[in-house]
């Protein structure tokens, strides 16, 4: 009687345990493969999951995908108790593996979804420079109502300078972040931190002297430019973002649809596409300096307020020096320009700046030549992101450019030399 009752109790058992195994084998995910970087986005079907940067998942449920195998009953005892169960022999159906979910496609490029999800990585970060970063690669999106607010170019603009109160480089890039309020910059918030935090960069000064011409007032602009003149050195930071840039970019992988498809004359590497986003990004901040060099021409030309150029004149010369020995090729050449302006009419023409000009001309044409060469081969791309990581002025980095080629710093001698108005950066001419 009471194995009667035990067949019949597991005879009403079975079925339900059978639904039970079908619907949690058919609710179990699929297991995917490690993933490295949280996003909001999903991610199109052409770049294989594994090295797109996606929602991040636990981490008992990150393994290589397998074939999922038939669902099978419990082996069939033998012996003289397998007569006995009536269900023990019955063949089982087996149960399909659930079907993976398909990925969505976004619709963005894979350029496009790549800035994304650098964006997303580079938010969870508290540094400055990388929430720098952050806000240079986010500013198409300002404007954009489907991205959320913390992914905002202002908004990363913001924790960068809360995370580096003193860092010059993330208040030089605010001097420039108007937005549509051109009339505002230079952004006075930054230029009164700036001065607090590098007073000795003559570029700082001429900012102030910048914004002080478009004011109207010459008494601060001259103020300004004495205070260039006295400074220790000049740097726009044009390098020193490059680099920041690249070590933001080198810790995510480069998805494979960039690989395939690499920016003509650059290599398919992962460094090549890096460089060649950290140099257009740079690109497109780096003309801040160029007004900045022109209000100081502008301060310095003789002809404009000739009554009071006297006075200027020493602060002018003290500034030259400092631009010549600048950061950048630009302030150099506009360094070697204003020299010679200052020289008086009846001077005779200076040998020695038209020599420097001519052996910047050949550097900046040389080592363009060199970086070209270099982001063409797999083995250059390397080497040019090395050289980028450790260069922290654009001087700096030709320099290591021309070494690494074995090219000499000075033109040859039958190069034709430059005369120095030709030179002038800012000739309004």
């Amino acid at each position: 009687m009471l194995r009667r009752h035990l067949l019949v109790c597991l005879l009403f058992l079975l079925p339900s345990l059978a639904t039970a195994q079908d619907s949690s084998s058919a609710a179990a995910p699929p297991k995917t493969p490690p993933v490295s970087v949280p996003s909001e986005i999903p991610q199109a079907s052409e770049i294989p999951v594994a090295a797109a940067p996606m929602e991040a998942t636990p981490a008992s449920e990150t393994s290589t995908p397998t074939a999922a195998a038939p669902a099978t009953s419990p082996p069939a005892k033998t012996g003289k108790n397998a007569k006995k169960n009536p269900v023990a022999n019955k063949p089982v159906v087996p149960v399909a593996a659930a079907p993976a979910t398909p990925v969505a496609d976004d619709g963005f490029s894979p350029s496009e979804r790549y800035r994304r999800d650098m964006i997303n990585f580079l938010t969870l970060r508290t540094d400055a420079p990388l929430l720098l970063a952050a806000s240079i690669m986010a500013r198409p999106d300002d404007n954009d109502p489907d991205r959320p607010h913390a992914f905002h170019s202002t908004t990363l603009l913001t924790r960068a300078q809360t995370a580096g109160p003193k860092d010059a480089l993330t208040w030089w890039i605010t001097a420039f972040a108007c937005g549509n309020a051109i009339q505002i910059c230079p952004r006075p918030d930054a230029l009164q931190k700036l001065d607090q935090i590098a007073a000795n960069n003559a570029a700082v000064w001429l900012l102030d002297a910048q914004r002080a011409q478009k004011a109207g007032d010459r008494t601060a602009a001259n103020v300004a430019l004495a205070r260039a003149g006295a400074a220790r050195e000049y740097n726009d930071y044009s390098t020193e973002l490059t680099r920041t840039l690249l070590q933001a970019i080198n810790d995510l992988p480069v998805p494979p649809a960039l690989l395939e498809k690499p920016p003509q004359g650059v290599a398919a590497t992962r460094e090549g596409i890096q460089l060649t986003i950290a140099y257009n990004l740079a690109s497109r901040l780096g003309p801040g300096a160029q007004p900045v060099i022109a209000a100081a021409l502008e301060l310095c030309d003789p002809t404009i307020n000739a009554a009071q150029f006297d006075d200027r004149r020493k602060d002018c010369l003290a500034l030259a020096g400092k631009l010549e020995w600048g950061s950048s090729l630009l302030a150099q050449r506009a360094g070697l320009a204003l020299r010679a302006r200052l020289q008086g009419s009846g001077d005779k023409p200076n040998t020695e700046i038209a020599n420097k000009l001519r052996n910047l001309a050949w550097q900046e044409q040389r080592s363009t030549e060199i970086t070209q060469g270099m982001l063409a081969s797999a083995d250059g791309t390397r080497q040019l992101q090395r050289l980028s990581l450790q260069s922290h002025t654009e001087s700096g980095l030709v320099y290591a450019l021309l070494r690494e080629a074995n090219v000499p710093l000075e033109a040859p001698l039958e190069t034709t030399p430059e005369t120095a108005p030709a030179a002038d950066p800012t000739d309004k001419n």
